[in-house]
């Protein structure tokens, strides 16, 4: 499992796709930890709907596009 560098995770916008704990989440909002080390990130279960508390970017792996070749 390869986590989401703070690079990436600082680019990262509401909207986006990530994975977290093996499942398929959407970015709701960023949140910077003012000097901490962020960003947090609050995210939505796209199969539930359920919404999460503050995640740090370091749980979070970036979602792969899938092929959509047939």
């Amino acid at each position: 499992m390869t986590t989401m560098e703070k690079h990436t995770a600082i680019r990262t916008l509401p909207g986006s796709r990530v994975v977290f704990r093996g499942k398929l989440y959407e970015v709701v909002s960023v949140r910077s930890a003012g000097g901490m080390d962020g960003p947090y990130f609050r995210l939505r279960n796209l199969e539930h709907g359920t919404p999460t508390d503050l995640v740090s970017y370091k749980f979070l792996e970036s979602a792969q596009p899938r092929d959509r070749s047939a």
